[in-house]
Order: C-alpha cells, then sequence, then structure tokens
C-alpha cells in the first residue's frame, strides 16, 4: 500500500530540512554557555561555507555583517591564524 501519492512536499520538506540544518547546528552552539567570540566567527565563517546555504549566501553574509565584527576577526586570526578568513577579514582584524 502507498502513503504518499505525491512525493513533491515530502521532497520539498527534506530540502529545507537540509537548509535548516547547518543554522540549527549554529544556533545551538552560538546560544551555548561556552561561547566565545572565535567560536562564533568560526559559526558564521561555517554558515558562509555551507552547500546548503548557497542559495541564500546574500542573505547570510548580510547578517553575518552585522553579527562579527573586526574583534571576532582578531581572536580568529589568534586561535586559528586566519584559516577561513578572507584578505579583507584578515585585514580588519589588524
Amino acid at each position: 500500500m502507498k502513503l504518499i501519492n505525491n512525493v513533491g512536499p515530502l521532497n520539498e520538506a527534506k530540502s529545507f530540512h537540509a537548509q535548516l540544518q547547518p543554522v540549527v547546528n549554529a544556533l545551538d552552539r552560538l546560544q551555548s554557555d561556552n561561547a566565545t567570540i572565535v567560536g562564533d566567527c568560526e559559526e558564521w565563517l561555517s554558515l558562509l561555507r555551507a552547500d546548503a546555504l548557497k542559495p541564500y549566501l546574500m542573505t547570510v553574509m548580510k547578517h553575518f555583517k552585522e553579527a562579527v565584527a573586526d574583534n571576532h576577526f582578531l581572536a580568529n586570526l589568534k586561535k586559528y591564524k586566519g584559516k577561513h578568513l578572507s584578505e579583507a577579514d584578515e585585514e580588519a582584524a589588524r
């Protein structure tokens, strides 16, 4: 017996879930009791790199610019040697 006649909505729901998962994971870490500015910066950088969020890159970038400041880049530069920072972000940290 087939329970689903139209798999379109199911596939759409799976797609939305895949897009939301990186955001949910990042929010869990950003709102944790042991969140740090260097960790915050890494979370935002991971959201910018997330394949599932590529269609929303401009929106993620807008929020990244609102949430992350030069001191985040400086902390990232000291701990991670700027591994995921762009050249402009590295320059802003100096």
